[in-house]
């Protein structure tokens, strides 16, 4: 699974969209998910049971036995129904739990988009979840590896990813560089006056603790990066804020346009290099205005 995060499309969060999220083929149960604002209405169109009530009315976390409309058929299911904020995606969310079938679910799918839903791309729910806030960047990270891995090993880092672990300890180092940055910022600033000559130890002490901590970490087996798709770095920032000179700078070549005047990078670039003998995809962006 791959997360579709580059770049917001803004039809990603209104469209109410459907998957199976249970892995394709024979079982002895599937899971059609709708989600979006209208995920209630799809399946009320869908759904059948004897007491005849209307979705809207029931309570968050519920779930109601019944059956499915679709193809002319009335085929037996669960729904469950998932209110906003507290779902996976923090929208409203409905789940069909049907018996294990492809065509079934085939069924149940195709009546699902003939009611208003659209086919949800690959990764979209968790790209959601990302998006909402519900998880960060790690935990989303986390979910590919947790359906990827092959032993307990891999299943234990990633629980620690989704906990939020990593994302604790990244939280950590940023705050740890940012009194860094104050730091160096300091020395620069007072050249010509005598500083304390601690700050310079100060400063060499962060680096080294917070670079060893990180090195121990993709020292680890299994490290959190997929080593399949090398790493990428964004710079990103205000506009003539020096990225481009230093995406010039890493790849040893005049790629960017570097100029006085802003505005002079219009599209992303990107370029490969190799840092610490890890390969890396460098992309250089416009500079964006908060």
């Amino acid at each position: 699974m791959t997360l579709p995060i580059g770049g917001r499309d803004r039809s990603s969060t209104v469209d109410t969209i459907a998957a199976l999220s249970t892995p394709p083929g024979p079982s002895l149960s599937a899971i059609v998910r709708l989600d979006g604002p209208e995920a209630f209405a799809v399946a009320d169109r869908l759904f059948r049971e004897r007491e005849g009530r209307d979705l809207q009315e029931l309570p968050g976390h519920s779930w109601r036995s019944g059956s499915v409309a679709c193809s002319g058929l009335f085929l037996p299911c669960v729904l469950f129904v998932l209110r906003s904020p507290r779902s996976y995606t923090r929208s409203d969310t409905a789940e069909f739990h049907l018996p294990g079938s492809m065509p079934v679910v085939q069924a149940v799918l195709a009546a699902c988009f003939a009611a208003g839903a659209r086919p949800a791309r690959p990764g979209e729910f968790t790209r959601r979840a990302f998006e909402s806030g519900r998880i960060d960047l790690t935990q989303a990270e986390a979910v590919c590896r947790r359906i990827r891995a092959e032993d307990t090993a891999s299943l234990r880092r990633s629980a620690e990813a989704m906990g939020g672990g990593l994302g604790r300890r990244i939280a950590d180092w940023q705050g740890r560089l940012r009194v860094l940055q104050g730091l160096l910022v300091a020395l620069v600033d007072f050249l010509d006056q005598e500083l304390d000559e601690g700050l310079s130890a100060d400063a060499a002490s962060i680096l080294d603790r917070v670079r060893g901590e990180i090195d121990a970490v993709l020292e680890e087996p299994g490290d959190p990066i997929d080593d399949d798709r090398g790493v990428r770095v964004i710079l990103s920032g205000l506009p003539n804020a020096g990225k481009s000179s230093l995406f010039n700078r890493l790849l040893d070549d005049d790629r960017a346009i570097v100029a006085s005047q802003a505005g002079t990078t219009r599209d992303r670039l990107e370029g490969e290099v190799q840092l610490a003998g890890m390969d890396v995809i460098l992309v250089d962006t416009p500079g964006e205005l908060d």
